[in-house]
């Protein structure tokens, strides 16, 4: 990296977001540290995205399709004209603090290694009125360096707060796969941290607002299977994975069918969830589910939403 200011690309891709999308791009402008650029890929929107956008000056570059194409692809595109030597991730519903680069640049200048950054994020529940952070709230602090492993373990990082060093990005053979729609970020940064060092800012530094339109609330159920799909892409291109990483493999499958079963007892399909729950039977958490089922989800889902105002 160069000097010690080094310039940040800020990705953000929108398609219809205008809701939303001027507290984002305003969250970057506000930000204390001075050097960056914003280059923002309208999706082919038939909102008024285009006329928000070009209230701004010329520190946000614009870009737009013609026709709506994957989200993967869309980043991929945006990826392209990025000039900084940093490149971040905001999408146009989520917020940046006003510290945020100011408090990770400095973390890349620890070591050459480090391709990537992150830090907590403050999780703001629309419908419910509340608000929590993403890890520190629960006493979790993630490792840093090499933590490709810990990550197939435990996968700590929000994509709305991580800084990419650009050398780090070109060395990856393939960006963003365009085939995920829920898990693009996870699969990602999983292939970055398995060859490059990771850091990490401990406190929340971006604002993730959680709602009903959210792609992680509207397909729940291809979750589990783009996090399967990602463990066959390291089988497949990672000699020697599936040996090295046995137990973390193993750690993932029952995270897996985890989700998976909480996916069909969100759809009604009691059978199905109980038997994802019980391929993994000495897990507590499982056999937990696996008694819950006996419930509809939306009561149980209640109950947990309403204990969690009465805490917060």
């Amino acid at each position: 990296m160069g000097a010690s200011h080094p310039k940040v690309s800020v990705i953000m891709n929108c398609l219809n977001g205008e809701k939303y999308l001027r507290g984002a791009i305003e969250s970057v402008y506000a930000q204390t540290y001075p050097h960056w650029e914003i280059i923002l890929l309208d999706n082919a929107s038939i909102d008024s995205t285009p006329e928000i956008v070009k209230s701004f000056d010329q520190r946000l570059r614009y870009f737009r399709n013609e026709k709506t194409v994957p989200l993967g692809q869309a980043r991929n595109q945006a990826l392209q004209h990025v000039s900084g030597e940093l490149i971040g991730f905001l999408d146009s519903d989520d917020l940046w603090l006003p510290n945020k680069l100011e408090k990770q640049v400095p973390l890349f200048q620890h070591s050459p290694s480090v391709g990537l950054v992150f830090s907590d994020t403050v999780l703001r529940f629309r419908e419910e009125g509340r608000s929590t952070t993403y890890f520190l709230n629960h006493g979790y602090r993630p490792p840093r360096g090499r933590i490709f492993s810990a990550l197939l373990k435990h996968y700590s990082i929000p994509m709305l707060t991580v800084l990419v060093r650009a050398t780090a990005l070109k060395s990856l053979s393939q960006w963003f796969d365009d085939r995920y729609q829920v898990c693009d970020d996870f699969d990602f940064f999983l292939r970055l941290a398995y060859d490059w060092e990771c850091d990490y800012a401990d406190e929340p530094l971006a604002s993730c607002l959680i709602h009903g339109e959210a792609a992680t609330a509207r397909l729940h159920r291809l979750g589990p299977m783009e996090m399967a799909m990602t463990l066959d892409k390291f089988r497949s291109g990672y000699p020697g994975f599936e040996k090295k990483y046995s137990r973390e493999i193993a750690d993932m499958g029952r995270q897996i069918a985890y989700k998976q079963g909480l996916s069909y007892w969100r759809d009604g399909k009691k059978a199905e969830a109980r038997a994802q729950f019980l391929r993994y039977p000495t897990s507590l958490k499982s056999v937990a589910a696996y008694c819950t089922t006996a419930l509809p989800h939306e009561w149980v889902d209640g109950l947990r939403q309403w204990m969690k105002k009465k805490t917060h």
